[in-house]
């Protein structure tokens, strides 16, 4: 942990880099703060349709994304045992 502190004083943060959210396609990365908000609306509507179409058809998927299924509380539980680990170490 103490090394990941001590790496990340000898880097600087890149102001002209595009934000982490526009990383997946620097195409079209938006140039002003209309764009960027247009563009994080758009991605996230694109999401919330996804995940709709998804719900009320699930006939359309017939591939098993997890067997057994992922809980959240066991991704949390997952988690906390990781930061643990990483935080005794």
């Amino acid at each position: 942990m103490f090394s990941l502190q001590a790496l990340e004083t000898t880097v600087s943060f890149d102001f002209t880099g595009p934000a982490y959210k526009f990383f997946d396609d620097p195409f079209l990365a938006p140039y002003n703060d209309r764009q960027a908000r247009m563009f994080s609306l758009a991605k996230n509507a694109g999401q919330k349709a996804a995940t709709w179409v998804r719900d009320q058809h699930p006939e359309l998927f017939t591939q098993v994304i997890s067997d057994p299924p992922v809980m959240e509380s066991n991704v949390s539980h997952f988690l906390l045992v990781l930061y643990t680990f990483t935080s005794s170490i």
